[in-house]
């Protein structure tokens, strides 16, 4: 609204169709990241998508990793010869 441009206009900008930039509009479930992504490049918006999973912002997944350190990754086996 702000940039006074149609829906349609957007749409065709971003590479989509006018009902998923409705989708993407609304928050609807089940559309696709890629659409968001598209419209977010249409508006010129694009690079704040690299915060989004900037690695050093996963707090919870460090606190794992963390607590991992010093473990093996695969749990040794010992193999029985016993049938």
């Amino acid at each position: 609204m702000r940039r006074a441009w149609r829906q349609e206009d957007l749409a065709q900008k971003a590479g989509i169709h006018p009902n998923t930039l409705r989708k993407v509009e609304s928050g609807a479930p089940g559309t696709a990241i890629g659409a968001y992504a598209a419209a977010l490049w249409a508006l010129g918006l694009h690079e704040q998508l690299a915060e989004v999973a900037r690695p050093d912002r996963d707090d919870e997944g460090e606190t794992l990793a963390a607590a991992r350190l010093g473990e093996r990754a695969r749990a040794s086996t010992t193999l029985d010869d016993n049938f």
